[in-house]
């Protein structure tokens, strides 16, 4: 009678029959102690056991984080390379986890699929949202020579590089960013918040204002009147830019043609695609991939419309038989110098190398660029904080110097 008082939810669980297989649903119940019971009435073993709340419904499909996905590689080359199981590895994994961690339910469904028959890559394949197409392609690859433990420590080297370069550049914009965001949080709230109490002071005083304190007034009250319309135009903004990129692809494609024109950001971008796009095509090299079927799994991974076309383009010519420097030629997006060092790695058979060099060098750049922008960047803010906060405080004060003046 008393479950009146609480509302049924829909529970998400995964376990084991009475027979060790792999199983997983959905329940109706008030309370988790009730969920569980209801499961173990049936005999089931529980893995993971979750309600479907606000946050699990918008995160459920989430990729993990590149941090969490290093980790869970490196412990199961680890336990690969002690010659664990890797139905078993994955339970040792999983026992480490707590039952919040959305990682359970992957590490059980995945377990489940190693029972039914499937490969680890096959597995794997079933969770884009998880592991793209080059890591399960790689892992299949590892899976068919019998090299497999050596193919995680290339992933897991692969992606040691990839984390800490965004880490660099994390590291070398926190501060600015901070400093810009917090300071136009506290002006916008100066011109909310502090301006109208005195310009209601102003008012009562009945004397005439200087020409900038009234400025700084209309602006504070301009703002006032339409933060509400200015906030929601800006999220419909964001909204129907990223939602016509999804379903309009020339849209999508002119969207990031134009951003990789801007002076800077541009530059940067394409950098950062060309690094990972030379880094990528070397951990496949080295891996025993075929260059045609490398290009073909990079598919997705270089997120820019402009390249993912010109990784078609490329695809089709090296199908066709061609170079790859000869293809690269063909393409604007790639800069001579890369293509004369792909050349020369071609001509040598060290292409994995020089592909390397150029992944490195492009980050090098990359580091090196922003840290020149930030060094530039810093005087520029606090200069201009400096003026807003100087104006403010001289437009608040001049009033009240004036009545000083006119009393005396």
């Amino acid at each position: 009678m008393f479950t009146f008082f609480f509302k049924t939810k829909t529970f998400y669980w995964t376990g084991r029959d009475q027979a060790g297989i792999f199983v997983r649903g959905t329940l109706k119940a008030t309370r988790i102690p009730l969920a569980k019971a209801l499961l173990e009435r049936r005999n089931i073993e529980i893995l993971s056991l979750r309600s479907q709340t606000l946050l699990s419904f918008f995160s459920k499909n989430k990729a993990l984080s590149p941090k969490r996905k290093l980790a869970f590689m490196r412990q199961l080359a680890t336990l690969v390379h002690a010659q664990i199981p890797i139905v078993q590895a994955l339970g040792i994994i999983q026992q480490k986890l707590s039952g919040h961690d959305k990682r359970v339910e992957l590490l059980a469904t995945l377990q489940g699929d190693l029972e039914r028959g499937f490969s680890l890559s096959e597995a794997f394949s079933k969770h884009p949202q998880y592991f793209d197409p080059l890591l399960c392609g790689l892992v299949r690859v590892g899976e068919n020579s019998g090299t497999l433990e050596v193919i995680l420590e290339t992933i897991i080297a692969h992606q040691e590089k990839q984390l800490a370069g965004k880490q660099k550049v994390y590291k070398a914009l926190f501060y600015p960013t901070l400093t810009l965001i917090l300071s136009s949080v506290i002006g916008v709230a100066a011109l909310l918040i502090v301006l109208p109490r005195f310009e209601a002071l102003f008012m009562n005083v009945g004397a005439p204002l200087p020409l900038m304190t009234r400025s700084v007034l209309s602006l504070s009250r301009f703002l006032t009147r339409h933060i509400g319309e200015g906030i929601g135009l800006l999220l419909l903004f964001f909204f129907l830019l990223k939602n016509m990129k999804r379903f309009s692809e020339k849209w999508a494609l002119w969207i990031d043609e134009r951003i990789l024109k801007c002076p800077l950001i541009g530059s940067w971008i394409a950098k950062n695609v060309l690094a990972r796009f030379c880094c990528t095509l070397a951990l496949m090299l080295k891996a025993g991939i075929p260059i045609t079927e490398g290009i073909a799994w990079m598919k997705g991974l270089l997120h820019w419309r402009p390249y993912e076309r010109a990784l078609k383009f490329l695809h089709e010519e090296l199908k066709e038989g061609k170079k790859l420097q000869d293809a690269l030629r063909s393409e604007n997006l790639f800069p001579p110098w890369m293509v004369q060092m792909i050349a020369i790695g071609e001509e040598s058979g060290r292409l994995d190398f020089m592909l390397n060099t150029v992944s490195d060098s492009y980050e090098e750049q990359i580091t090196s660029d922003i840290e020149k922008a930030t060094e530039s960047l810093e005087p520029l803010v606090i200069l201009v904080v400096g003026a807003f906060v100087g104006i403010l405080v001289v437009a608040l004060y001049l009033p009240i110097f004036q009545l000083g003046h006119v009393i005396g």
